[in-house]
């Protein structure tokens, strides 16, 4: 008996005899003949109008083949992220670093936002790469950025006054990547400006009117002076500037400079001498209380950063961290300031809150500070919040403060 399939209905025939069918005993179509001799052929199962199971199978092979790679690639991530995890982990604990000293309370729910204003562009009101905010007596607000330009506005954000820094011999790039770092005005309204992180130059804040330029050194390196590299300044209440430097080939310093505008270094690698080990500084940060304190951060990351605190004479007092320091990469001195009261206002970005430490590390509660972006910030008299992104300005009242 000899077994044949019909390509039109898809039933199956069988001869009584070794020849082949010429026609489907069910439809009455007619078959495709096999070759002479009749040697028994594996004929392709037809098309079945009722639903071809095989086919569902191959379906069904198919995704189960595809879906093994993706499982494993996916079970392979997680599995590595674990590890990863655990062994950073490992490593904070086993250091010779303390942990954070406190948890963090629960943020109040409020945006807290006062004032909002700036875009991107090259006019009046608009910034490229902003990188700089300073808040007199007064409440105006002064902004530096990627042009080489400060913009003076009131207390509501309408814009006063603009000039170019011209009296640098730093000069703005194409990119906007050189730019006004920092800014700080004292009470006489003398506006102090770093620039391309090499230059310091002061403005008679009421005009605009340049006063002079600060030249900065670090100790000499084969009987030549040489030039300092500013991370970062503070402003002190007698009018004092505090300056973290840097100079070639391994010079770290706290240099004071009068109001006068005469510099002189106070103190000498005081972040080296507790960590002989740290790398070259690059972008790091300061802090000087009312009390003289000095609080130093280096802008080197490569595992969780920790803030050192030193007396007014430079003698080592502690470090700590806390949730949300920086870690990873170089970060500028953006996330810091003291309040009115000497607590440390940090901003964590993961969590887009402010927390409010104590001198000795303890965190004392936290609040929810939510900008676009966040370049750097700066405090007012009443402890509003200013923060700097690329092309705006937000104000921010102290909640929970």
């Amino acid at each position: 008996m000899l077994k044949q399939y019909c390509r039109a209905c898809g039933s199956e025939v069988f001869s009584s005899g070794s020849l082949p069918l010429e026609f489907c005993t069910n439809c009455g179509a007619h078959l495709a003949q096999q070759t002479q001799g009749y040697p028994q052929v594996n004929q392709t199962a037809p098309f079945n109008y009722g639903g071809n199971r095989k086919k569902g199978n191959d379906k069904t092979l198919f995704w189960v083949l595809i879906s093994i790679p993706v499982v494993l690639i996916f079970t392979g991530i997680i599995g590595f992220g674990i590890l990863f995890y655990a062994a950073s982990q490992k490593r904070y604990k086993t250091d010779n670093y303390p942990p954070p000293r406190s948890s963090p309370t629960a943020p109040q729910s409020s945006t807290n936002l006062l004032l909002s204003f700036g875009k991107d562009g090259l006019g009046q009101g608009e910034f490229k790469r902003a990188e700089s905010v300073a808040v007199d007596k007064d409440g105006n607000i002064y902004v530096g950025d990627g042009t080489l330009r400060i913009q003076k506005f009131d207390s509501t954000g309408k814009f006063l006054q603009l000039w170019n820094v011209t009296e640098s011999t730093v000069k703005p790039d194409e990119k906007y990547y050189t730019a006004v770092n920092n800014l700080v005005i004292d009470s006489k309204n003398r506006l102090y400006a770093v620039v391309g992180y090499k230059e310091l130059v002061r403005y008679d804040a009421t005009t605009g009117k340049f006063i002079d330029k600060i030249p900065l050194y670090g100790e000499k390196w084969m009987n030549q002076p040489q030039e300092a590299t500013i991370q970062d300044i503070v402003m002190l209440n007698d009018d004092r500037l505090a300056v973290f430097a840097t100079s070639f080939p391994d010079g770290e310093y706290v240099i004071m400079v009068s109001p006068e505008g005469k510099p002189e270094i106070k103190h000498k690698n005081l972040l080296k001498k507790q960590n002989p080990k740290m790398m070259t500084l690059m972008r790091g940060s300061m802090l000087v209380n009312v009390t003289g304190d000095i609080f130093l951060m280096s802008g080197m990351a490569t595992e969780k950063q920790y803030l050192y605190h030193y007396k007014p004479d430079g003698t080592y007092v502690d470090r700590f961290t806390w949730e949300g320091a920086p870690d990873f990469g170089i970060f500028g001195n953006k996330l810091f300031a003291f309040n009115s009261k000497g607590e440390i206002f940090a901003y964590n970005s993961v969590k887009k809150q402010i927390s409010v430490l104590s001198t000795d590390g303890v965190l004392l509660r936290s609040f929810p500070l939510k900008p676009d972006a966040f370049n750097r910030m700066a405090l007012d008299d009443k402890d509003n919040i200013y923060v700097v992104s690329d092309k705006k300005i937000e104000k921010f009242a102290p909640s929970g403060s």
